[in-house]
């Protein structure tokens, strides 16, 4: 009788011990997935498939080289536009190069059967924007305000948008060509002669200029070789002056 209460008890006892270890362990609370954030540089983009994309930052601190595989889909939700289509596949959206942002991200870490070891892979959450002192010397304490000026005038520019264009201008605009100086004095004259005023020059000017490449000077941004100078003007960013020749 002794042995068989004996045999009885004690796989009882350590069932009994294994449910409250599983227990305890149910109820610890899952420790949320640490985000990491770092000042990068975009440099490039290359699509993986049709439906992913490698993006490349390198890191302002260490100059390292961060690189993410991200969806496309995902891409498209952040406010700056990193990849543009030229109708067959992904490209790189060269507005954006060299420019600062702060990238939030994970590692995760997934086996490597080949190398017989962990491999970490990066996770992109968000990026934004950061502010830098790159145009201190044109009066611009946030560079993200002009640069968000100057891509919505290479908006404007490529819809034709001259009513848009006119409301960027301080008047009166002085305008540079080949013959001699004249000055706008209103929006309505800079739209009635808006294709004399940003010709074919201008607009390619505009058009090509990388952010990342804009001079600065007590004179205000220059973009091109002159065609066209941005500067402050009563807190408020205008256009200048204009070079079409």
């Amino acid at each position: 009788m002794k042995r068989i209460f004996i045999y009885i008890i004690i796989p009882v006892l350590l069932t009994a011990s294994c449910s409250g270890n599983l227990k305890k362990n149910g109820d610890q609370d899952l420790k949320p997935e640490a985000v990491l954030q770092t000042l990068a540089a975009f440099k490039s983009a290359e699509p993986v498939n049709e439906k992913r994309c490698k993006l490349i930052f390198r890191k302002i601190d260490d100059c390292q080289y961060i690189i993410f595989y991200t969806d496309i889909s995902t891409i498209k939700t952040f406010k700056e536009d990193l990849i543009l289509s030229d109708g067959n596949s992904i490209i790189t959206n060269h507005d954006f190069v060299n420019l600062r942002f702060k990238v939030n991200y994970t590692e995760e870490t997934s086996p490597d059967q080949s190398a017989a070891e962990n491999t970490i892979i990066n996770k992109l959450k968000s990026i934004e924007r950061s502010p830098s002192d790159r145009f201190a010397s044109a009066g611009f304490n946030d560079d993200t305000k002009a640069d968000d000026f100057i891509l919505n005038l290479k908006r404007y520019v490529k819809t034709e948008s001259s009513s848009e264009i006119s409301a960027m201008i301080s008047y009166p605009l002085n305008i540079t060509n080949k013959k001699n100086k004249i000055k706008i004095t209103d929006p309505e004259t800079f739209i009635k002669d808006y294709d004399i005023i940003f010709n074919s020059k201008v607009k390619d000017s505009i058009i090509n200029q990388p952010l990342a490449d804009i001079m600065a000077s007590s004179k205000g941004l220059m973009i091109g070789t002159g065609e066209v100078w941005i500067k402050i003007i009563d807190s408020k960013i205008n256009i200048t002056s204009i070079k079409n020749y």
